[in-house]
């Protein structure tokens, strides 16, 4: 399991993007849970390289202020290297 808290200033759907790598040889499969509600199931693909870095995009919906976003596996998951958000998910001032 890993979990971040990320703060939005406004509620919406955000594409977010997580790097991982999966030398493993086997799918491993992850459950994505945003504030404690079960979101999604996403696969990883395995592969025979631990160096190899893959991307997945996947669409997060997420509250005003503080949000809990979490990976959990039942077996072991992925590296997961970092997650990033491909558009801004605050307002700029005036």
């Amino acid at each position: 399991t890993i979990t971040w808290q990320v703060h939005s200033p406004q509620t919406g759907t955000f594409k977010m993007v997580i790097i991982w790598a999966n030398g493993s040889g086997r799918d491993k499969l992850m459950e994505l849970i945003v504030n404690d509600v079960a979101h999604q199931k996403h696969t990883f693909p395995g592969s025979s390289n631990w160096n190899q870095c893959h991307s997945s995009v996947v669409d997060v919906k997420m509250i005003t202020g503080k949000n809990v976003i979490t990976l959990h596996s039942k077996d072991s998951g992925p590296h997961i290297d970092m997650i990033y958000f491909t558009e801004p998910i605050f307002k700029l001032g005036s």
